[in-house]
């Protein structure tokens, strides 16, 4: 078959005995058509295709730079990493060679190795701005912003605003709110345009304004990024926590529930929304707050919710039903704690005395728990056990009283 007949068909997606064919075409004399074939081959992912007539062409030009680039990415795409370092050491150092090496390193997570790569590759070099580009992202990915800010800026001060579909002001803005610098990351971040602004961007500028304490910036922030992307969940999650901040409960609420109509499975967003509706004195909270622990039993913050809301609302029965079904490995020391109280209430003496002795293990330094527990010692005559809870209550608080 022609090569370029060969191409025609994976255009159209014929693909019937490709490997015969490819390896067929691998001893054309065609080369220039050889090379475009084995660009199709990987544009349209066939890869171990294109792996074939890569290594076919590398075996025919091994100092012809895009060849080699070809050969190497095939390679790694392969993860056959240590044949690609292999190949590479056995080549002139170059900027293609040392790129090449640093993308290897990338993918195995060795990110200082593949710094110290880019920057030799920077020395010879400085001109190029792929390879201050590259220098950036590493940085930026190992977590490293300050250097990477500066790489960027160099970027930017020399006209260069976009790299591979990257907006370098938004890593700029990322960059310096990462670093801790809220004032200055605004800034940063109201230096982009509206129409460039992503949906990440528009969440960490609404970050960057709550952390400089400007609060009504940051609601307004992340109302714009809804209005824009309904479906970016975490911005109904921070808007919730804002307004709760400012006391606006009722808009909290709503947000909530706008969020949980998209996301029934939200377990934080339940939470918060569920939270604030009990603190409302809207007891369809607690629905959400049994939903978030239904969804994760070992949620401990949804836990401790509830077991709180049915202590104080007297309603033992209620949460000794709640957590009946939850393993106890799943259970936190304090909602094991009220457990014990609903189960004394009731006057189930083998399940509190259970709880208490398990809650004591990690509450033994908090005299509210004490106090519980030593009433208790004393209501079922552990006299032995009540004068070692009150000498240590005493010890903690010596002016606690224990007579009521």
């Amino acid at each position: 078959m022609d090569i370029y007949q060969l191409i025609d068909q994976i255009h159209l997606q014929n693909l019937e005995q490709l490997d015969e064919s490819v390896d067929c075409a691998l001893f054309t004399e065609d080369h220039d058509a050889l090379f475009q074939l084995g660009d199709t081959l990987l544009q349209f992912g066939l890869n171990p295709q294109g792996l074939k007539v890569f290594t076919r062409l590398f075996e025919l030009y091994p100092d012809e730079p895009d060849v080699m680039a070809y050969y190497i990415e095939c390679l790694i795409d392969d993860n056959q990493h240590d044949k690609a370092i292999e190949v590479l050491h056995k080549t002139p150092v170059s900027v293609e060679r040392l790129m090449l090496e640093a993308d290897i390193y990338q993918q195995q997570d060795m990110l200082e190795v593949a710094i110290e790569k880019v920057k030799q590759a920077y020395t010879l070099s400085s001109e190029d701005p792929i390879i201050s580009f590259a220098l950036a992202e590493l940085y930026y990915f190992d977590g490293q912003y300050l250097p990477a800010a500066r790489n960027y800026e160099y970027l930017i001060n020399n006209g260069i605003d976009r790299v591979n579909n990257v907006n370098i002001q938004s890593r700029i803005a990322d960059c310096v709110l990462q670093s801790g610098d809220y004032e200055e990351a605004v800034e940063q971040y109201e230096k982009i345009d509206d129409k460039d602004l992503l949906s990440d961007d528009y969440f960490k500028m609404a970050i960057s304004y709550q952390k400089a304490d400007r609060i009504e910036r940051s609601i307004q922030t992340l109302q714009t990024l809804l209005d824009k992307d309904p479906d970016y969940m975490q911005a109904y999650l921070l808007l919730v926590n804002l307004l709760e901040s400012e006391r606006k409960y009722h808009d909290a609420i709503l947000v909530g529930q706008k969020g949980l109509s998209l996301n029934e499975f939200y377990k934080e967003l339940l939470v918060d929304t569920g939270r604030i509706m009990i603190k409302m004195h809207n007891e369809k909270g607690v629905d959400y707050l049994i939903q978030a622990l239904t969804i994760d039993p070992s949620y401990v913050e949804a836990g401790l919710l509830l077991a709180d809301y049915y202590r104080e609302e007297e309603a033992y029965e209620e949460l000794v039903k709640l957590f009946t079904y939850i393993d106890e490995e799943d259970l936190d020391p304090t909602v094991m704690w009220h457990l014990a109280y609903s189960y004394q209430q009731l006057e189930k003496d083998k399940e509190a005395k259970h709880f208490y002795a398990e809650s004591y293990n990690v509450l033994k330094d908090n005299v509210v728990f004490l106090t519980d527990y030593y009433h208790y010692a004393r209501e079922i005559a552990d006299i032995k056990l009540a004068e070692q809870l009150y000498t240590l209550i005493h010890h903690l608080d010596p002016n606690a009283d224990l007579e009521a």
